[in-house]
């Protein structure tokens, strides 16, 4: 992807730039795929198989290889085990001026709350794709979620995310809940 390291592992410290600072030891990383490459579709079928079996839906439109503009996959020792993209969002009204939304942000089950160099995998990829987002001139991140997926609304949280209005195709979705966070460049 256009602007995005091969590898990341932290956040992007005190730079707007990720590749002015190097990975700290781990066993993750953290890779810039293109969308359609197979390991991102076997962890999108999982999270889909997940949602479903809880009773979500997929609400809004559907992301595709040619709106999703990052997309990056978590490995473990080479193994994929967690994913998230980045979609532009096309200004209807001034809230979705410089936004993006977060897409298919999923951890495989077994490595969801497990800590890697001080983070857990989610929290590596949400850094990877916030300075993805930066770096893309975004100022605002936004999501979707399932009101019933408590573990990830805590999540999204503790990472400075709040409750917004809904936005988007998402303006008629029920069982959602959306959030949002501004970003701006590290000093």
């Amino acid at each position: 992807m256009p602007g995005m390291p091969e590898t990341t592992t932290s956040p992007p410290g005190r730079s707007n730039s990720l590749s002015n600072y190097s990975p700290r030891a781990s066993t993750v990383d953290v890779i810039s795929t293109p969308w359609d490459h197979p390991h991102g579709v076997k962890l999108r079928q999982a999270q889909r198989l997940e949602i479903t079996s809880l009773g979500g839906i997929d609400p809004g439109t559907l992301p595709t290889a040619g709106d999703v503009t990052v997309y990056v996959v978590a490995y473990d020792q080479g193994v994929p085990i967690g994913c998230g993209g980045l979609r532009p969002l096309i200004p209807t009204t001034g809230d979705l001026h410089n936004a993006a939304e977060i897409k298919r942000m999923f951890v495989e089950q077994s490595h969801r709350g497990r800590v890697r160099s001080g983070q857990s995998v989610a929290a590596m990829i949400l850094f990877a794709l916030e300075a993805a987002a930066l770096q893309m001139g975004v100022q605002m991140l936004k999501l979707e979620t399932g009101e019933f997926l408590n573990q990830a609304r805590a999540f999204y949280e503790r990472h400075g995310f709040t409750e917004c209005a809904a936005f988007g195709a998402y303006t008629n979705s029920t069982n959602s809940v959306f959030y949002e966070k501004s970003i701006e460049a590290y000093v």
